[in-house]
């Protein structure tokens, strides 16, 4: 009886032990799974690890409707649940393994509370104790997912001029967008967030709407692939964009459904699938969106609706329909919060089932907003033949089946490219921003709706279209405003537009700084506010928030009647280094009264204070970020410009500052300027050093590299101490990029002639689609650059004098004696005069005494390299 008794306990251990190794194996990835068998033990990876304890958001969602809650409490108790339940468990969850962290398996990198996960490194032995830890769901890759842009199945560029002068876009009309304007609906005070390739947000149609105008950029701006507002080259998010709510004011041009509203941007998605980021950027973007400012008794910058005109582009892996994937965990605390997800369904039809991915998930009825895309400028409104179709591959039954949910234009719509072009594209990319817009609309008629009652309301009342009833081309077809709205008025009481109400706005703030830089830390800036309401303005105060902390309000009283507008000086404000976005806020005085949009009550100022620095003074680039930095990037065109690589090889450095001039779009010569910090040299010697990194890919590609100084906190930039182009600036022979130290060359400068100053030092790169242009390790010192180092030839600067001339210019300090050319050219780069000097001085002249007063461009070329100057000749 022993034996029997031991063998069948060892028998149900035995099961137990293989019912649990199988279940810690169905909690690893397919993705996992298959990189655990083709790599070593040792080798490590970075996983998501979701935790078996996620807040139970299907209930938060029934008690906040249940409570009638306002959309400010609904948002902030979503947050705060979701972060206290994060941290109660991820603690727990650490202290479960300190075992495997001590052991140096496991590195835990970085916690998210949008869906309770961590990120891990660790190796395979890591993994299996991570599957076998009974608080783990589910373990997946960090780069298992790769978001890239849903790709328009064509586009074609218009230019500059706008088709509809006065009018619309006949796709508007489609979803009856006119007849909420009609009323008086055009999306006044909604924020509409876009996840997509960037935004070239100085375009007419959608300049005056980016809310980086009157919030501080980290709240409007979530930069992956690009510190500054950019879009990529193809213009697909700025298009998205502008038909979700652009307008051309001076134009009116709309080709926007909420042109009243406003817009914030994220640029994680690419249109190049060997750039795809790791899906943890997507989750990192979504938890932003639930609160961008990082202060959760704030709600103001939350989005309303978010377009999301992407898909993952690996396999289709079913399993993100699982309750626990990150997918579904990070849609329902968005939309739990109040916030509306939008997507587009994809380009993959005629056949179905072909919805695109994260879409095909169906956690609800209206969760994952999938749009299907039609052509509007058909009377009949034909399916696009590219537009993908459903069921679903998550299953279930009924209308949680069927996909995509309706349908909107998507072909051939206009909208805005580039800085100030407009273009037609046709794909599901364009049908969804359609529905975007119309929950903008909905909201400012309803602001007390969430945006999944908004999205039901579009999904009852579409218009029906092919088969009768719900299918899988059309879902329930064609968004009907008019008809959502008359259905959402039977339930609720709109606001009315058209009623008298109040809108105080702050249209300019006027700091008499030239190019928003200065070294004082006092301005004295000139406000003017606008009343935009019906109702007259009889009180209201000023303030302004910046580093150092809220100014004393200024107040004023009077009377500012409708649409009329006045000028004020508000007192001296403390700036701080650096980059200073000073936010005025303008309140009325008469808290009864509600300002029907509280966005336009701020403004940003965005000011650059130079930051002094003594010597030595260093700067490495290592783990830096340009926008609040020491220094200062001037970006003109407002695409390529100056940002941080990663570099290997080098001693002591694990990144540099970067010019990748091969990403321009085309040889414009286009300049890009990086600007230090102001050095205070001493009294006698000094010098200056950096290293440097290039190599054009063709003689035929001439890339420049200048680099100046100023002694008058940048007004002038007289002093060239480098100047060097195409084969003049290579620093190796063969490559693209530096592999080892050999790749790079040290620059010295001797400073002495700027004894006793302070002194701005200003990299401007010059693009001719030449190469990769690294700078690193810079270096401001006292005494004399060390023997032997002038012997490189890099201390060749001119000096040009007098200027202003009225004829005689002299050139002085030369080190090159080989044959000289110095070219005038007026401003339209026409040459005016050119001399040959076969053997220059150290210091020679040259006249320009019969040439017109104006200002010219001289430049001077000498042997491997050429300086070019402003040249004001007067009579």
């Amino acid at each position: 009886m022993v034996r029997k008794s031991f063998l069948i306990l060892t028998f149900l251990t035995l099961g137990l032990a293989a019912a649990t190794n199988a279940l810690a194996q169905e909690k690893i990835s397919w993705h996992l799974r298959q990189w655990l068998m083709n790599n070593s033990p040792s080798e490590k990876a970075e996983v998501m690890v979701i935790l078996t304890d996620q807040t139970n958001l299907d209930s938060l969602n029934q008690a906040l409707y249940g409570q009638k809650s306002s959309i400010q409490h609904r948002q902030k108790t979503t947050i705060h649940t979701l972060m206290a339940n994060a941290n109660a468990s991820q603690s727990a969850f650490v202290k479960s393994i300190q075992v495997d962290v001590n052991a140096g398996k496991i590195v835990i990198n970085r916690a998210f509370w949008i869906a309770n996960l961590v990120t891990i490194q660790t190796n395979e032995a890591g993994i299996k104790a991570l599957a076998a830890n009974p608080k783990v769901a589910f373990i997946e890759k960090t780069d298992a997912y790769g978001a890239s842009w849903i790709k328009p199945v064509e586009s074609k560029s218009l230019g500059a001029s706008p088709d509809a002068i006065n009018g619309h876009e006949i796709g508007l009309e489609k979803i009856k967008a006119h007849m909420l304007w009609e009323k008086g609906y055009t999306g006044r005070g909604r924020l509409g967030l876009s996840f997509d390739t960037g935004v070239w947000q100085m375009h007419p149609s959608i300049q005056s709407r980016y809310l980086a105008n009157y919030y501080p950029t980290k709240q409007a701006w979530k930069g992956y692939d690009s510190y500054y507002e950019i879009d990529k080259s193809s213009s697909h998010g700025t298009h998205t964009i502008g038909t979700t709510l652009g307008l051309d004011p001076t134009t009116n041009d709309t080709i926007g459904v909420a042109f009243g509203a406003y817009f914030s941007a994220s640029d994680p998605i690419v249109e190049d699938l060997n750039l795809v980021k790791p899906l943890i950027h997507i989750i990192e973007a979504f938890e932003w969106s639930m609160n961008p400012d990082g202060d959760t008794s704030t709600t103001n910058d939350i989005a309303d609706a978010i377009n999301n005109s992407w898909g993952f582009s690996t396999v289709t892996m079913p399993q993100l329909c699982d309750s626990n994937s990150f997918v579904i965990l990070s849609f329902k605390a968005v939309e739990t919060a109040g916030t509306a997800i939008v997507f587009s369904a994809g380009n993959n039809g005629p056949n179905g089932p072909s919805i695109g991915q994260p879409q095909f998930v169906n956690p609800g009825l209206v969760n994952t907003f999938t749009i299907g895309a039609l052509d509007g400028n058909s009377a009949s409104l034909p399916i696009a033949s590219f537009s993908s179709r459903g069921p679903s591959v998550c299953g279930g039954s009924g209308s949680l089946l069927i996909k995509p949910e309706v349908s909107a234009p998507g072909v051939n719509v206009r909208s805005a490219t580039d800085q100030s072009n407009y273009g037609t594209k046709s794909g599901t990319s364009m049908a969804g921003p359609h529905v975007t817009g119309a929950v903008l609309l909905l909201k400012e008629a309803f602001p007390f709706l969430t945006g999944e009652q908004i999205k039901l309301a579009l999904y009852y009342t579409a218009t029906d279209l092919g088969t009768p009833g719900e299918d899988t081309i059309y879902g329930m077809g064609i968004i009907n405003l008019d008809s959502a709205f008359t259905y959402l008025s039977a339930f609720y009481t709109p606001v009315n537009p058209k009623m008298q109400h109040y809108d105080i706005a702050i249209k300019y703030i006027q700091t008499n700084i030239a190019d928003n830089r200065t070294c004082d830390t006092i301005i004295n800036p000139i406000v003017t506010i606008e009343n935009l309401g019906d109702s007259t303005i009889y009180g209201f105060e000023i303030s302004a928030k910046t580093s150092k902390g809220i100014s004393n309000p200024f107040s004023w009283s009077g009377t500012l009647a409708s649409k009329q507008s006045i000028t004020l000086p508000i007192s001296t404000i403390q700036l701080g280094y650096n980059l200073n976005e000073v936010q005025f806020n303008a309140q009325i005085t008469d808290t009864t009264k509600i300002d029907r949009d509280p966005i336009n009550n701020f403004r940003i100022a965005r000011i650059f204070v130079h930051e002094p620095q003594s010597l030595p003074f260093y700067e490495g680039f290592e783990n830096f970020n340009f926008t609040y930095s020491k220094w200062l990037v001037n970006n003109p065109d407002f695409t390529i410009t100056w940002d941080t690589a990663l570099i290997n090889n080098f001693p002591g450095s694990n990144s540099a500052a970067y010019l990748n001039f091969v990403s321009y779009v085309q040889r414009k010569k286009q300049q890009d300027f990086l600007t230090s910090p102001k050095v205070k040299l001493p009294v006698g010697a000094s010098g200056m050093s950096f290293y440097m990194s290039y190599r054009t890919r063709s003689v035929n590609f001439k890339d420049s590299l200048f680099v100046l100084a100023s002694t008058d906190c940048g007004v002038n930039w007289n002093d060239t101490l480098y100047a060097n182009g195409a084969n003049g600036m290579n620093t190796y022979a063969n490559g693209f990029w530096p592999l080892d130290s050999s790749y790079w060359k040290k620059m010295w400068f001797n400073l002495s002639r700027f004894s006793n100053q302070n002194v701005l030092f200003r990299f401007v790169s010059q693009n001719d689609y030449g190469g990769n242009l690294l700078i690193d390790s810079f270096h401001v010192f006292s005494g004399a650059i060390p023997s032997g180092s002038s012997s490189q030839n890099l201390n060749r600067y001119l000096n040009v004098y007098p200027n202003p001339t009225t004829g005689l210019v002299n050139i002085c300090c030369n080190e090159d004696a080989s044959p000289t050319t110095v070219i005038v050219r007026n401003l339209s780069g026409a040459v005016v005069k050119r001399i040959n000097i076969s053997n220059p001085t150290n210091d020679f002249s040259i006249s320009v005494e019969e040439i017109p007063a104006g200002m010219y461009v001289l430049e001077v070329q000498q042997r491997s390299s050429w300086q070019v100057f402003k040249l004001v000749k007067t009579n």
